[in-house]
């Protein structure tokens, strides 16, 4: 006689395999979207930075070739570009600084003892070196080598793939800037896109 057969394991099969190549696709799709993200920060933080230097060689490069017959010029030149200096020097109180840059864009830097907080004002990504040794002043005090700098961006005015974006540029140029000078230190990146504060800012705790 012969036995029936059951259809039901095949089934099964076929459903753990479309299930399976399914999960894989997304997984390859997740890990693309994070490769793009991290290369697009890359890039912006090297573009930033090179049109930085551009300013100061193109003045060089002027005032080699009028040196003759321009000096008036040169001296007002470097009267503005010293005005402009003081203007972007940062202000201190005991615990509290923050960083104009025009635009009404600048940071606010809080620090208690257990977090250093930057709230940031605009889509400001840069950071004036005075806070940058503040701020390795105060991992210094805590006596610890590896912490953890979360960031938030508010998702109000911009889409979730340039909020993320914008934190991911944020928190790669302040490790960079942390580690030209303290390279010793251990920095760990994350992303919170779960709070619900409308606070645009990076916090700087140690791990235990």
């Amino acid at each position: 006689m012969e036995e029936e057969s059951n259809p039901w394991p095949s089934f099964v099969d076929t459903f753990s395999s479309v299930l399976c190549i399914f999960i894989f696709i997304m997984l390859i799709f997740v890990l693309n979207n994070m490769l793009i993200v991290y290369d697009s920060s890359t890039k912006s933080y090297n573009v930033d930075k090179k049109s930085d230097q551009q300013p100061v060689a193109s003045v060089t490069t002027s005032s080699a070739d009028q040196s003759g017959n321009n000096s008036s010029v040169e001296k007002a030149e470097t009267s503005n570009l010293d005005g402009e200096s003081k203007e972007k020097e940062t202000a201190y109180a005991a615990e509290v600084g923050s960083f104009d840059v025009g635009n009404a864009e600048k940071i606010d830097l809080t620090v208690t003892d257990k977090a250093l907080t930057i709230l940031y004002h605009g889509k400001l990504k840069g950071y004036p070196k005075k806070d940058i040794l503040k701020i390795i002043e105060w991992l210094k005090k805590k006596g610890k080598k590896n912490f953890e700098i979360e960031l938030f961006v508010s998702q109000s005015e911009i889409s979730f793939s340039d909020s993320l974006r914008l934190a991911y540029e944020r928190g790669i140029t302040l490790m960079q800037e942390i580690k030209s000078l303290s390279p010793d230190f251990i920095l760990n990146i994350s992303v919170n896109v779960t709070s619900a504060s409308l606070e645009n800012k990076a916090v700087i705790t140690p791990k235990s």
